[in-house]
């Protein structure tokens, strides 16, 4: 065999090959865009993963829900809030005397988070992403003791805007889910007033305090699963 043929022959392999490996690739891409969940119009509930594989909200301690706009854009929604209301009494003896405080207590809080996500073209399944949008937490909490002849209240009202950055990774095995890993850092501006009160029978006495300020602060890496509809 000539060295032309072994030429003409080994290239004629390779050309075949090529031919039968073509239509196998664009299948795969076909079947990943396919599968792929992030698409125009595609609806996901986000659910965070527990240290111990629970589930619970993935951003906000109500609702994550997220909309895809298109293929590589979204907006994410995250509710959470909080409402308690406790009531107690404490028991003690000095000396010999039996002592009694009543405790009420009340607290609410509401949360909301709304974040744009930019996401890279999936690879396999995997795709970048990165997002910023604004976060507002509003806070009242109050707790009154009665003691004796004596009350004493403690009133809190507490409000931050920021702006929130998140960066991570979503995988996408099947076209109804994802699983994801993101670290996300907040800058916040915080306003607390405190109001400490004492009512006697005699007398009223108060204090109030105003704080106001900058906060940065990071979220550690937390990891999730979004089901798409």
């Amino acid at each position: 065999m000539t060295a032309e043929r072994f030429l003409i022959r080994g290239l004629g392999a390779w050309v075949l090959m090529g031919c039968l490996l073509m239509p196998l690739r664009e299948s795969r891409a076909q079947d990943a865009e396919r599968v792929s969940p992030l698409r125009q119009g595609a609806w996901a509930i986000q659910f965070g993963i527990a240290p111990n594989f629970t589930l619970n909200s993935f951003s906000g301690s109500i609702l994550s829900v997220k909309r895809h706009v298109s293929a590589s854009s979204a907006l994410r929604l995250g509710l959470s809030g909080s409402l308690e209301s406790l009531d107690g009494t404490t028991e003690y003896t000095y000396p010999d005397t039996l002592f009694n405080h009543d405790t009420i207590s009340n607290a609410t809080s509401l949360g909301v988070e709304l974040q744009y996500l930019h996401y890279s073209d999936p690879r396999n399944g995997l795709s970048l992403y990165w997002g910023a949008g604004p976060s507002l937490q509003l806070s009242h909490g109050k707790q009154t003791t009665q003691e004796y002849d004596v009350e004493r209240s403690y009133l809190q009202h507490r409000w931050s805007l920021g702006l929130l950055c998140s960066l991570g990774v979503e995988w996408c095995p099947a076209r109804f889910v994802g699983i994801h890993g993101e670290y996300g850092l907040a800058v916040e501006y915080i306003s607390q007033s405190d109001q400490y009160d004492r009512q006697s029978e005699s007398e009223l006495t108060g204090r109030n305090m105003e704080t106001s300020g900058w906060q940065e602060r990071s979220r550690p890496v937390r990891f999730g699963i979004s089901l798409y509809f």
